[in-house]
Parts: structure tokens; sequence; C-alpha cells
């Protein structure tokens, strides 16, 4: 015999010992995969932030050429005053740990494409160095297209680091014809900085041209190298080709559709790290069944040694009845549990000819059962919102079941009541609608499922004992059950089903509604998840209106009654003194204002940047001059006067931080370039008071002696 009773009845005890931890084990693969899922949305939101950011940098750098070129009438300027602007705006750099210059090289061509004035971080440009660009793309693509045009990324061969261009169109007001065209080499090694902030351990954030080429990096020395662009997210090899990473993927488009340039970001993090508490599980629960098998395999051969040699002899017996023959008996001696075992074999033999027909009535009702179960999964997967959700299954399950009444009920935060969330036919809507609600201490099956935390089963409601009492509106349920809705363990609500037939629930089926109820608490948890990402996306869109708001009241502190404002008439351009009425309602309605009187209109338009209202336009006209195509245009320019307004901000308070740190590093300089202490100090003296804008200024050198004049006086 090739299978033995000692031999089966060995691996029985593995089997009993080592099958709770492979069960363990089963619950925990598909968690696993839920753990793999979240750690790939990690570094898909991390790739989200890195497009945020990048899409920031290059719109800022746009403004900022925007901002010099039309805002501050860059062509009405003279030459020289050109040249110093640019000079200025080649000056500027990022405010980061190791601050980079931003532009490489900047350039104003005319009309005609002819270079005006170009200043070079790299080069002093005299005048004979001007250039005709005219035939370049630079200059043809935005001057077709009246659009700001984006060059391919490419790397110089004296600065080794990728650069892009930007060219912005600046166009005669009068004549509306293309006047200038601004052109700015910008630098991706300040981006670097940028993303080289609050990386984990074993991340990694690339920026990828359309060529695959990295042109950024949280680590520079990888900036250059080639890698192919994944088309969707999973799990690819690293940068250095041998790493395997959980990689999400962004792209980014640039200009317009004739000069479009698509950017690729990538969010990579080493499977090491994103992985390590899926393996350290894994890890756990494999040596965990293997020490198991060892220990349950020694204690089994001892066991099956004491009690297995009775049976054996046995074993002839059941083999002539596994092999068909039925009429078979086993010959029964004394009243010990082998005789108890040949008993069982004779009442084996009569009952197996019922069992193989009833085993295909449970195929079929089997069958029934796993399909409930698919179509419960199909419904859990279509519907995200969980009141439907919820009322699409208890319907489905009473249909399909034939149930007097199916109802869902639902833990409150306190997990002290269960609130019904869901339940069949007009009696159960009449619950459901005034939020009928189930202590869950007590006798009822709500009650019960919440202290045990497992399935409950009532047979008969009129076997059961007084202090369970039936609800007055369902008198025709005869058996119920209660399932509990768990995830990760934690209880969250109890599957209630009714049925008017007595013993009508099978424990050969109690895993088939469990396994229902798996499904639907899994489906429940999402939709929650679901709206409370929702719910959170909206704080964050809040507090970035707060965080607008709290900029412009800070920068205007220094302005009486903390506004700043112009009027502009026939006299002239000047400073307003205080807000109209129409300007203060616009301000704090955060509507368009519109004031009537006689011939007369006057309008006020909010000021918004990113949402939050920083300032009022207002105008005066004619009453019928005002109309709907005015009011549009007037919200437009509010718009780009909104944006032009905070660039300048973060532009003045970036140049009087460099100011400072000149002024800083020349006091240094000056007090390192002293070879005495009193000419350190005279100085000293000297710079530090003009810096501070002193009337007086003193510095003295000098310790205290202990002994020298009491303590505190």
């Amino acid at each position: 015999m090739r299978w033995s009773l000692r031999t089966r009845f060995v691996f029985f005890f593995i089997g009993l010992a080592v099958g709770p931890l492979l069960a363990v084990g089963a619950i925990l693969y598909p968690n696993a995969d839920t753990m793999r899922e979240q750690a790939l949305g990690a570094q898909r939101n991390l790739a989200g932030l890195v497009v945020a950011q990048f899409t920031d940098f290059i719109r800022a750098r746009e403004n900022e050429l925007t901002l010099v070129g039309r805002v501050r009438g860059l062509g009405r300027l003279d030459r020289d005053a050109q040249e110093s602007v640019l000079s200025g705006l080649l000056a500027y750099r990022s405010v980061y740990d190791d601050p980079v210059a931003v532009y490489d090289e900047l350039a104003l061509l005319d009309g005609a494409g002819r270079e005006v004035v170009r200043v070079s971080r790299r080069a002093v440009v005299a005048q004979a160095d001007l250039q005709d660009r005219s035939g370049d793309e630079v200059f043809r693509a935005p001057a077709m297209t009246g659009q700001t045009y984006y060059s391919s990324v490419y790397f110089p061969t004296d600065l080794n680091e990728p650069v892009t261009t930007i060219a912005i169109p600046l166009f005669d007001l009068r004549t509306n014809e293309l006047a200038y065209v601004l052109v700015g080499d910008v630098r991706f090694k300040v981006f670097w900085e940028l993303i080289a902030q609050d990386i984990g351990e074993g991340q990694s954030v690339l920026v990828l041209d359309e060529t695959g080429r990295v042109v950024a990096h949280n680590n520079r020395s990888k900036v250059g190298e080639l890698y192919d662009v994944p088309a969707k997210d999973g799990l690819y090899p690293g940068l250095d080709g041998e790493t395997e990473t959980l990689t999400a993927v962004e792209t980014v488009e640039l200009g317009a559709d004739l000069y479009q340039e698509m950017f690729y970001v990538l969010a990579q993090q080493d499977t090491v790290y994103a992985l390590q508490l899926v393996n350290r599980t894994l890890s756990v629960t494999i040596v965990a069944v293997l020490v198991t098998l060892v220990g349950a395999t020694v204690l089994a051969m001892v066991a099956v040694n004491q009690v297995v040699k009775p049976i054996e002899d046995l074993a002839k017996a059941a083999g002539a009845i596994s092999e068909g023959d039925f009429t078979r008996r086993v010959r029964i001696v004394g009243g010990d549990e082998i005789a108890t075992l040949a008993r069982a074999f004779n009442s084996m033999t009569d009952q197996l000819r019922g069992l193989i027909g009833q085993l295909e009535k449970r195929v079929t009702e089997r069958t029934r059962d796993l399909m409930a179960i698919v179509e419960v999964g199909r419904v859990a997967a279509q519907i995200d919102d969980q009141k439907r959700l919820l009322n699409h299954v208890v319907n489905l399950l009473r249909a399909r079941f034939s149930f007097y009444q199916v109802q869902v009920f639902l833990l409150d935060e306190m997990a002290r009541e269960a609130v019904l969330a869901a339940a069949t036919g007009e009696v159960g809507e009449r619950f459901v609608a005034p939020g009928h609600t189930v202590p869950v201490t007590g006798h009822s099956v709500v009650a019960r499922v919440a202290a045990s935390g497992e399935l409950v089963v009532v047979p008969d409601v009129y076997r059961e004992t007084a202090a369970y009492r039936a609800n007055p509106l369902l008198l025709d349920a005869r058996s119920e059950m209660g399932v509990p809705l768990r995830i990760g363990g934690k209880l969250i609500g109890v599957l209630v089903i009714q049925s008017i037939a007595p013993d009508a629930f099978e424990a050969q089926g109690l895993d088939v509604f469990q396994g229902m109820a798996d499904q639907i608490a899994i489906a429940i948890h999402n939709s929650r998840l679901l709206h409370e990402s929702q719910r959170r996306l909206k704080e964050v869109e809040k507090l970035n209106l707060e965080m607008v708001g709290e900029s412009w009241r800070q920068y205007l502190r220094n302005y009486p009654d903390q506004t700043l404002g112009f009027t502009a008439d026939a006299t002239g351009v000047h400073r307003a003194v205080e807000l109209s009425g129409e300007q203060t309602r616009a301000l704090y309605s955060g509507k368009p204002i519109v004031y009537t009187h006689e011939e007369m209109a006057t309008a006020a338009v909010p000021v918004r940047f990113r949402g939050s209202v920083i300032g009022v336009l207002e105008f005066e006209m004619d009453k019928d001059a005002l109309t709907d195509e005015t009011m549009a245009l007037a919200q437009m320019l509010a718009v780009l006067l909104g944006d032009s307004a905070d660039s300048t901000r973060l532009f003045e308070m970036t140049r009087e931080q460099t100011r400072r740190e000149q002024m800083l590093s020349g006091i240094s300089g000056m007090l390192q370039a002293q070879s005495s202490i009193e000419g350190v100090l005279s100085a000293a003296v000297a710079e530090i008071g003009r810096a501070l804008g002193a009337r007086r200024s003193s510095v003295r050198l000098g310790v205290a002696s202990p002994g020298d004049g009491a303590e505190g006086e």
C-alpha cells in the first residue's frame, strides 16, 4: 500500500498543526498585494508632486520673462537700460541650500530676428557679437504662433548640464505686430535642488526628455544618462539596470501643438525598501510554517505508534469498501473505540449510496453560491457610492436566495451602536430613513456578532431564550443569521439575513456568506477611502488659498492701511488712498460688483491668484459701454494682473534678499581684509552703522573679571 494509514495519520497531525498557519498565509497574501499597490500609490503621489513642482518651475520662468518683457516695458527702454534689466535677471539665483543661477543666457531679438542685446554668464557679449537669428526656430516659432516657445533640451559643451530655451513674443500694443522676442536659456540644475529635497530611503526622482535622456535627478551624477520610458506604472529596472524598482510615470507637455515638448517624470523606489513590510511578513510566515512542520512531524510519529497499530487491522476492510464493495462488512469485536470505528465503517457503506446522490445536489447549490459571490464582487467593483452599493447588494442577495429580509448594519465611530445602512423591501426603507440603530450590547444578532466577531446563526427564533426579541415588523422571520463585516480583523458592520423557514442556514454554506460579507466589507472600505481622499484634497486646496492670502498680508504690512493701489484718470496716475465701497464689496465677496448711477457705471472685479482674492480692479465708464464682453475682458485682465503681481512680489523678495546677502558679503570681505583687531573694530563700527542706518554706533571688546560688579546690577 503506497499510502498507509500510519502515513496518513502522520500527515493528519502535520496538517492539523500547519493548516492554520497556511490559512493565515492565504489571508496575508492578498493583503500583501494590497500593500504592494499602496507602495506603488505612494510613488504615484510622489510623481504627481514632482510634476506640479516641475510645471511651477517652468511657468515661473515664463512668468519672469513675461514680467520683464511685457510688464516692465523692455522694448521701450534704450539699449543700456535693456542690458541692465537683462543682467539683473541673469544674476537671479535659486533660494535653495546651494544657490544656482537660473539663466545661462538672455537675449532680446527685434521684430526681424536680429539680436538687440544679449547677456551671458559664460562670456562678455560685445556689440559686434550680436547675431541675426531670424532663421532660428527660437524666433520663427513664437513669431508664427504668437505663443511661448519651448525648445528641446540640449547639453552645451562648455556647460555640461541640461538647458532649455524659452522664447516669449512681445507685441506692439498699438499695431498688434511682433515687436520683440525675449529669449532665455534656463538651466535645469536649479530644479535638481528642488527634487533632491524630502526623498525617502531608496527613492529616486527622474525627469526625462522625449529621447529618454535624464535632465533632472536627485542624484546629480545620473543627469545625462539614457533610460527607457515605461509605458505604465509597475516593476521596472532602475537607472543602473540592476536594481528592481516600483516605478510610477507621469507626463508633462509644454508649448503649442506645432512645437510641443514632452517630458516624463518617474518616481522610483527600490523594492527592497518599498516592499520591506511585505517581504518581512511573508518570511515570518514561512519560518513559522517550517518550524511547526518539524515539531508536528516528531509528535505525530510518537502518537501514531501508540494508536495506529490496532487500526491497521481495519485497512483491508476499508480498502474493499473504497473499491466499491458496499456489501463488505467489518467484524465488530468489543466495545472500545476500534469497535465504534467498525460500526462507523458499516454505517458508511449504507449511507454512501445516498451521499452520492446528495453530492450532485450540493454541487449544483455550491455552483449557485459561487456565482452569487462573483456577482457581488462585480457589483462591488462597479459602484463606488456606499449607499447605492449596499442597496444593490441586499436586493441582489434577497432575489438570488429568496430570503425574507436582508440588512446591512454599520458600526458608528465609537462602536457603540450599529446603524442600519441598507435593507430590502418597504419595511426596510421605513427603518433606514429615520436612521434606525441597534446597541452593540444585548441579545440581538447584531450585538452577538459585535461581541464575538464571528458569524452567528439563530436556527429558529421561536426556540430562542426569552432574552431574544423578534422585530414586531418582521414577525414572519423564523431563522436569522449575522455575518461580520471585517477589514484587517476590525469589525465595521454586520450583514443580517432572515428567512421564513426554520433551520434555513446550513453549516456547509456559511463560508459562502462570509466570503460575500468580506467582499462587501472591502467595497465599503474602498468607498470610504475614496471619500476621505476627496475630503483631504479639498483641505489641501483650502490651505493653498490661505497660504496665498497670508503671503500677501505679510507683504502689504509695509504699506498704510495694509493696502496698495493706484488710480488713473484724465489727470494722470495717482496713488489710491482708500478702498471704494464697490472695491470693498468685491474684495470680501470675491464676486464682480457693478454699480450704475445715471449714465455712468462702476465695476469692481476681484484680482485672484490661485483662487485667492488679493485685490480689486475697478473701472468707470459709460453705462451703455459696459457689456458682458467688457466684463469678461476685465476678468481676464484681473487674472493676468494677479499672476504678474505675485510674480513681481516674489521678484522683489528675491531682490531684497540678494541685496542683503551682497551687503553682508561686502562687510565680511572688508573685515577679513583687516590685519589687526583695531582695524577690524574700526571698519566694523563704520560699516555696521551704515548698514543699519543708525545715527551712532559703537563696539567695545572686554571680558569681565570675577568679582567686578554685582550680578544683576
